[in-house]
Order: structure tokens, then sequence, then C-alpha cells
């Protein structure tokens, strides 16, 4: 006889989900590059609800990692209605320090992106990306505090996008856009944005900055 039963869920489930690449570094003194990768443990809601995260950093003195060693300790968290990242770092035999703490702001402005992308799609606000052409990069770094990327649009024009620290942006750019309008940038309108980008900052807001730029051919 066959019977189906209806099992009553008394906790919060959690999905997790392991080694996902955030990005990659190199390796082999310089020959080959490596991903870099992060475990994520989230609670399972279809209902759309946003939840904090917590940046899991697993400890060892820079000497030993090992990203899914807390896996069932996090999974607490999650139950309590946290998304946690355990993101993956290189040790000292890889390189001195401060690249670990590098690796750690890469995981961490690969959460803020999807984030952003996937507010966008939800809100109708996304661009189609496979209307755009990666052409070539310059990836973050910490004397320009900003990263690059030349895109190709599908009318063929070839554009400059760089996002990084809201004073290096300013810094390199000679307009802003208000209400879809071009206006110069002045120094009102730099402290203007650099007040607004700290306000944000308070609230525990993360500000996208970006430039863009067209690229003669």
């Amino acid at each position: 006889m066959r019977k189906t039963l209806n099992v009553e869920v008394t906790q919060p489930q959690y999905v997790v989900t392991t080694d996902v690449a955030f990005t990659q570094v190199d390796s082999w003194f310089g020959h080959t590059r490596r991903d870099l990768k992060m475990d994520i443990i989230y609670p399972e809601d279809q209902s759309g609800k946003k939840y904090p995260c917590i940046v899991w950093i697993c400890g060892g003195a820079w000497l030993r990692m090992d990203k899914s060693a807390h896996l069932a300790y996090l999974s607490k968290l999650a139950r309590k209605g946290f998304v946690v990242a355990s993101v993956e770092y290189r040790t000292t035999n890889e390189g001195a320090y401060p690249i670990q703490i590098q690796d750690v702001k890469a995981g961490i402005r690969y959460l803020r992106a999807h984030a952003i992308l996937d507010f966008g799609e939800k809100n109708g606000v996304r661009t189609d990306v496979a209307d755009y052409i990666k052409i070539d990069e310059i990836p973050f770094d910490y004397e320009r505090r900003r990263m690059s990327v030349v895109i190709q649009s599908s009318d063929g024009q070839h554009r400059l996008i760089s996002k990084g620290a809201a004073e290096e942006i300013i810094r390199i750019c000679s307009f802003v856009r208000k209400n879809e309008t071009d206006e110069a940038m002045t120094d009102t309108t730099a402290q203007n944005i650099l007040q607004n980008v700290a306000e944000l900052g308070k609230e525990g807001m993360h500000a996208v900055r970006r430039y863009r730029g067209r690229l003669q051919q």
C-alpha cells in the first residue's frame, strides 16, 4: 500500500554551494593561473527575501587554511537567517602579506557584483550582456584602486568602463551623468558625490562608482 507522507518542516532549511570560483591568481612562480573559490551557505527560501551576508575567513595565521573546514558550524548561521561565504585565500607560502587580505577583498567584490546584477535583473534595469563582447581587462590593483575593462557593443563601438574607489573614479571623470544628461564635473559635484558615498557607507550600503568612456578606433 502506497502512502504519501507530509513532513512538517520545524527548522529552516539551508543550501550549500561549494567551490564557487570568484577570481584567478598567479600560481607556480607566475607561470600558471588558478582559481580562488568560496563555499556559500544560504537559507532555502523562494520568497525573494534578502538576507545579510557574513564573509567567513578561515583561521590559521595565514599559514594554512581550509574554506570547507567549518561548514557544519556555519550552517547554524544559515539557519538563523544569514548567508555565509567562506572564502579561500593564498597562504604565506604562496605570497607575502597583504595578498591574503587582497584575496578576501576579491571575494567580497564578487559577492557585491553579483548582488548588484541580481537586483538589476529583478528590477528590469539590467542591460543584456549578450550585446557586448569583452575585448580586454586590467584587473583591480591597490595602486590604481580601480579595475578597467574594454567592451565592444553590438554597433561596433569600443567603450572603457572602470570601477573602483570613489576618489579615483572622480579624479578621471570630466563629466557626470545626472537625469540622463551629462554635466561638467565640478569640485562641488565631486564633494557631493563623496558625501553621498560616505552616508551610504554609514548605513552599511555599497555605492557603485563607475567611469565610462568611448574609445577612438
